[in-house]
């Protein structure tokens, strides 16, 4: 089921699939971003108001992965997001 919100200046709807993957759909220019399963779950925690480093946390945590491992990849996919105004700052 979609989800309409507004991020700092968008407003955007997300679409996920049944298998955990999605897309962002941004309404005012037409542009759509692809998630995969894992883009899809951290955008979600980040969404939900976590900061970045707790999102680190529950990922290591929840997926037994070192932290150090996951830390520079989710920081670069959220900078990422923040850059195209797709999450809250």
């Amino acid at each position: 089921m979609p989800s309409v919100r507004k991020s700092s200046s968008k407003k955007i709807t997300i679409h996920y699939s049944e298998k955990g993957s999605g897309f962002i759909f941004d309404h005012e220019d037409g542009s759509v971003y692809l998630l995969n399963t894992s883009g899809t779950y951290i955008y979600g925690l980040l969404n939900q108001g976590m900061t970045l480093m707790e999102v680190i946390d529950k990922v290591s945590t929840e997926f037994c992965v070192d932290r150090g491992a996951i830390a520079e990849e989710i920081t670069e996919f959220a900078a990422e997001l923040s850059q195209l105004d797709l999450v809250r700052q």
